[in-house]
């Protein structure tokens, strides 16, 4: 069942406040931190994703009331935060998701990643979840892979990348994530649907 899970993920919005902390409010109007492109996206759903340094979309200290950090690494929302909403790919409007996917109708569930500077960070969907569960961050655009590498030497701040997350069908996920070569850690991720005490995705 779609229902094991250590922690809960909702949607993610990732925004500077002016004490340098995350909030709802987007990103647009501050400029991205300069950070080289020293990673290539690898398109590709069945491949591994890297993630491109130069594309992030902006930084900050994650806010303790409206995020859950992972190994001081990655930052997650609140599992009091709503399930991600997800529409088809079709409507989503992301260019060429469809062509990197299996066949049926699949949906889309824009959620950017926030990850921490210096940190080698492993995003990987379990193999119960391998025809179901699609991830990507940080490439123009993203490209539904199994598995997310975030590694971006020479910073000590957090970094936020556009992009979400693919599924064949809503309902609750189970993502691994891997710090630094350490255990892998278990994240629930209600995408389209809700996790077991989650609210259900909010219409934009």
């Amino acid at each position: 069942m779609k229902t094991r899970l250590a922690v809960l993920l909702g949607g993610l919005l990732v925004a500077s406040c002016s004490d340098g902390s995350m909030s709802d409010d987007a990103l647009r109007d501050a400029p991205p931190p300069t950070v080289p492109d020293v990673r290539t996206a690898t398109p590709g759903a069945d491949e591994n994703a890297i993630i491109t340094c130069g594309h992030t979309i902006g930084g900050g200290d994650p806010e303790p009331d409206r995020y859950l950090t992972i190994d001081d690494a990655v930052a997650m929302p609140s599992p009091e935060r709503p399930a991600l909403q997800a529409v088809s790919v079709e409507e989503s409007g992301v260019p060429g998701s469809a062509s990197e996917l299996p066949s049926g109708g699949w949906f889309f569930a824009k959620a950017g990643l926030v990850v921490r500077g210096g940190r080698h960070v492993e995003l990987l969907v379990p193999p119960e979840y391998a025809d179901d569960l699609r991830i990507g961050w940080g490439g123009h655009p993203s490209s539904p892979g199994i598995s997310v590498l975030a590694d971006c030497p020479g910073h000590d701040y957090w970094l936020a990348f556009a992009g979400g997350y693919w599924v064949s069908e809503p309902g609750c996920y189970t993502l691994h994530i891997r710090v630094d070569g350490e255990p892998e850690e278990e994240a629930g991720i209600g995408i389209g649907a809700p996790c077991p005490g989650q609210e259900p995705p909010v219409d934009t």
